[in-house]
C-alpha cells in the first residue's frame, strides 16, 4: 500500500464542516482492511505531517460562555485504540474523567476527528446522548477521517461483566451504581461481510445508554423481521431505586432503504414497529425521522431492565396503545403492618396504566428511606404481599411499583414499617387506699375461674413438598406437591423464587400460581444454574420455603462452533468445524452453514450433530469469493455464527 500522508489541519476541518452540512457520503467506499493497524493505543496527536492512526482534532465546547478547549485542558483523557473480536477490527474511542468535570463540560459538545489511514470507518456502536453524529470524510491525500460529534450521557451501569458480555444482567432487584457520565464508542469497517451488507450499513450508527449492546445487527431484507439486534439489558433499578429507562437510537443510511426497495421518506411514512422478541405484546414507542439522507429511529424509553431481550424492527406502523413510555403509574394507598421479623404490605391499583394492563406488582423492603439496599422483595399479581425473615424490631422502607408490557413503572413513595408488633399500652395497677381503723379489712373475693379461650386463628401454611424443575428454552417449569398443612385456611396462591445460590439472597426470577395449581413457569432466564424454592400463601400470610432446594439451568442457544476450516477445489467449497464449548443445556440437534456473496445468501447446508462438515457443490462460480459462517442449532434456537471466512472458489 502506498504511503498515506496526513492532510493539512485546514483541509481536514474543511472536510468535517462540509459533511456536517451535507450528511453521510452518497455511497460506500470499499477497501481492504489494512494489515498495519496499530496494536493497542493510538497516538494522541497527528503532529507529524506523515502521521496516520492518530487523533487529528479533539475539542469540547462546554455549554454557556466557556471557550472550546482540548480534553487535556479540561482534565479529561481521550483514548483511541485498536480492539478486535470475532467480527474484525474496531477503532475504539472513549473520553474519561467526565464525572469530575463541571456540568457545563459534561453537557457540552465533543468533536473528534481521527485519522484511520486506509481503514474505512463504516458502522459505529456508541454510548452517548441522543443526537450523536458519526461520519467519515476523505482527506486530500486519500486518508480516511472518522468524525464524531455528540454529547456525553449519564448511565446507570453496575460492574457486572456478565451484563456487558450479554450473558446475564441480574434480576428484578439488581441495583445500579451511582450515575456516571460516558462518551465512548467503536467503529467497524465491516470487511469480511457480504457486499450487500456493507452497502446497507455504510454509515449506520447504533447509539444507546444500554450496558449490553449488539456488535452488528442482523439484516435480511427478504425476511420478517428484516432487521434485528442482539441482547439488550441493564441493571433493573437505579441507585435511588427507580426502574432504569434506556434509550436507543438507530441511524440507517439511505442505501439501507434502497436495498429494501423503498426510500427513507416512504419508510418514515409507513413507520417502524419495534418488538421485543419473545414478548409480542411489547411494542416500545419508536419515533422515526428523515435525517442525514437516511432515517433515524429513536426508542426514548425502553423498559427492558435486567432482561436480555433481542429487538426486532418491522416496516409497519406501531400498534395503537403505546403510551406506556414509562410503564404504569404508581400504586396508591400503600400501607403496612408489622409482626416480629415480618411485614405485610397492601396497596391499591395505580390511577393510570399507560397503554397496557398491569400484569404484576413489585414490592421491595429497603433498609433506608432513600438509597440503601433491598432486604426483601416480592412480585405478585395480588394487592398484598408479606416480607419474612426480617430483623425483628427493624424499620424497613417499602416501595411498590406496577408492571405492564412496557416495563416497570414509577414506584410509590417509600413507607416506613416496623418489623414488630407494637406492644399494648401498659396499665398501671390501681392504688388501694389504706383501710380505715374503724373499718374491718376487706377480704378479697376469689377470682372467678377463667373461661377456656377460643381456639387460635389460621397460621401460615407449611412448606410445599417435592419441588421439581423441568428446563426449557430460557425457562424453568416449577412443580410441587401441596403442603402437609394449609394452616387452617385455604391456600390462595403459591410463589416460586429462583436464587443464584443455595444460601438464597435476592431472587433473580419469580413466578406465581393459584392455590389450586401445582406448577408455574420461570421465564426470561439466562443459562445460569438457579436454585428454586416454593412457598404457599393463605390469609395469614406466606409460609416458609423448603429447607433444601433443587437446582437446574434453563436452556439457551449453544455456543459458536469452533476451529472452522474452509477449503475449495474442483468448483466446490467444503467447511469443517468442531463442536462449541457449550450446548446451551440441551443437546445440539444440528448445524447450519451459510454461504454468501456480494448479493447475499447463496446457499445453506445443514447437517446432523454427529457430522461436523458440509460441502457446497452446485451453483458456485469459479474465481468468485464467498463468505462462510457456521451455526449450531438446539431446542432454544440458532447460535451466534462463527466469524465470516472468505474463500475463493477454485476450479
Amino acid at each position: 500500500m502506498p504511503a498515506i500522508r496526513k492532510p493539512s489541519r485546514r483541509a481536514a476541518l474543511a472536510a468535517v464542516s462540509t459533511l456536517l452540512l451535507t450528511g453521510l457520503p452518497a455511497g460506500p467506499v470499499h477497501a481492504d482492511t489494512p494489515d498495519d493497524l496499530p496494536a493497542g493505543v493510538w497516538d494522541a496527536s497527528c503532529a507529524d505531517a506523515d502521521a496516520i492512526h492518530c487523533v487529528e482534532e479533539a475539542r469540547i465546547q462546554p455549554t454557556g460562555a466557556m471557550p472550546a478547549q482540548t480534553p487535556a485542558d479540561l482534565g479529561l483523557t481521550l483514548t483511541v485504540r485498536t480492539v478486535s473480536d470475532g467480527f474484525g477490527d474496531w477503532v475504539d474511542w472513549s473520553l474519561a474523567g467526565l464525572d469530575d468535570a463541571p456540568a457545563a463540560v459534561r453537557n457540552g459538545t465533543v468533536q473528534l476527528t481521527i485519522n484511520t489511514g486506509g481503514f474505512v470507518p463504516r458502522y459505529t456502536d456508541a454510548t452517548a446522548a441522543n443526537g450523536l453524529s458519526v461520519f467519515r470524510s476523505t482527506a486530500t491525500d486519500g486518508a480516511n477521517l472518522l468524525n464524531i460529534l455528540g454529547t456525553p450521557t449519564a448511565v446507570h451501569w453496575n460492574g457486572d461483566a456478565d451484563c456487558t458480555a450479554a450473558l446475564s444482567c441480574g434480576g428484578a432487584d439488581s441495583t445500579a451504581d451511582s450515575p456516571r457520565h460516558v462518551f465512548q464508542g467503536r467503529t467497524q469497517d465491516l470487511e469480511g461481510m457480504p457486499l450487500a451488507y456493507i452497502t446497507a450499513f455504510d454509515g449506520a450508527i447504533v447509539n444507546s445508554d444500554l450496558q449490553a449492546r449488539p456488535v452488528l445487527p442482523t439484516h435480511d431484507p427478504d425476511a420478517e423481521p428484516p432487521l434485528s439486534f442482539g441482547a439488550f439489558g441493564n441493571p433493573q433499578l437505579t441507585a435511588a431505586g427507580a426502574a432504569v429507562r434506556n434509550n436507543l437510537s438507530i441511524l440507517l443510511p439511505a442505501a439501507y432503504f434502497t436495498a429494501a426497495g423503498t426510500t427513507p421518506v416512504a419508510a418514515v411514512a409507513t413507520g417502524f414497529d419495534v418488538v421485543a422478541l419473545g414478548d409480542p405484546d411489547r411494542h416500545p414507542l419508536a419515533v422515526s425521522t428523515v435525517q442525514a439522507g437516511g432515517v433515524r429511529v429513536d426508542l426514548p424509553a425502553l423498559g427492558l431492565g435486567s432482561e436480555l431481550t433481542p429487538l426486532a424492527v418491522h416496516y409497519r406502523p406501531t400498534p395503537s396503545g403505546t403510551r406506556g413510555l414509562n410503564g404504569p403509574g404508581a400504586p396508591q394507598s400503600v400501607g403496612g403492618a408489622g409482626a416480629p421479623g415480618s411485614v405485610m404490605v397492601g396497596w391499591q391499583a395505580p390511577a393510570a396504566v399507560n397503554g397496557a394492563p398491569v400484569t404484576a406488582y413489585r414490592a421491595r423492603a429497603w433498609t433506608q428511606a432513600s438509597g440503601g439496599t433491598i432486604a426483601a422483595s416480592c412480585e405478585t399479581t395480588a394487592l398484598t404481599c408479606t416480607f419474612t425473615g426480617l430483623t425483628e424490631g427493624g424499620v424497613y422502607h417499602v416501595a411498590v411499583s406496577a408492571v405492564n408490557a412496557f416495563g416497570e413503572g414509577v414506584p410509590a413513595g417509600r413507607v416506613a414499617v416496623l418489623a414488630a408488633t407494637l406492644p399494648p399500652p401498659v396499665e398501671e395497677p390501681p392504688v388501694n387506699p389504706s383501710p380505715s381503723p374503724s373499718e374491718p379489712p376487706v377480704t378479697p373475693s376469689p377470682e372467678p375461674t377463667p373461661e377456656p379461650s377460643p381456639s387460635a386463628g389460621p397460621v401460615v401454611p407449611s412448606a410445599p413438598g417435592r419441588v421439581r424443575l423441568t428446563p426449557g428454552p430460557r425457562r424453568l417449569t416449577v412443580s410441587w406437591n401441596a403442603p402437609g398443612s394449609d394452616g387452617g385456611a385455604p391456600i390462595t396462591r403459591y410463589v416460586a423464587h429462583a436464587y443464584r445460590a443455595a444460601t438464597r439472597g435476592v431472587p433473580v426470577a419469580t413466578c406465581e400460581a393459584r392455590g389450586d395449581a401445582g406448577s408455574c413457569v420461570l421465564t426470561r432466564l439466562s443459562g445460569e444454574r438457579l436454585y428454586v424454592a416454593v412457598s404457599a400463601v393463605n390469609v395469614a400470610g406466606r409460609g416458609p420455603e423448603p429447607a433444601t432446594m433443587p437446582a437446574a439451568a434453563a436452556w439457551t442457544v449453544a455456543g459458536t462452533p469452533t476451529r472452522v476450516a474452509v477449503t475449495s477445489d474442483r468448483g466446490r467449497v467444503t467447511a469443517a468445524w468442531q463442536a462449541p464449548g457449550s450446548n446451551g443445556g440441551t443437546p445440539i440437534t444440528g448445524y447450519r452453514v451459510d454461504l454468501s456473496d456480494t448479493s447475499g445468501l447463496v446457499a445453506r447446508c445443514t447437517n446432523k450433530p454427529a457430522f461436523r462438515d458440509c460441502t457446497f457443490r452446485d451453483g458456485l462460480t469459479a474465481g468468485r469469493t464467498y463468505s462462510l459462517r457456521v451455526m449450531a442449532v438446539n431446542a432454544a434456537g440458532v447460535s451466534v455464527p462463527s466469524q465470516p471466512i472468505r474463500i475463493k472458489v477454485r476450479g
